[in-house]
């Protein structure tokens, strides 16, 4: 994150995380709050395999992009949480 941030002072940036499953709800509560911040000026790319349990008032600005289906017959859902 902080190479992220560095970076965006120059150029357009994104920070992709993943593998980030193994966090309970309050670290990742955390963590979306400080990629909240202003002073993360990148965008980011986050795989999740379930949803935030308060998306209305902690994940404004978010786009929510789920893979849904099975393999094969994977389908886009965008609608919001």
């Amino acid at each position: 994150m902080a190479w992220a941030r560095f970076s965006a002072k120059k150029v357009p940036t994104i920070l992709l995380l993943d593998g980030i499953a193994s966090l309970d709800h309050d670290s990742f509560d955390d963590l979306m709050n400080f990629l909240s911040t202003p002073e993360n000026n990148f965008q980011t790319i986050l795989t999740r395999v379930y949803e935030p349990r308060d998306p209305c008032t902690k994940w404004g600005g978010w786009e929510y992009v789920r893979l849904v289906g099975t393999c094969g017959a994977v389908r886009i859902d965008q609608t919001p949480l």
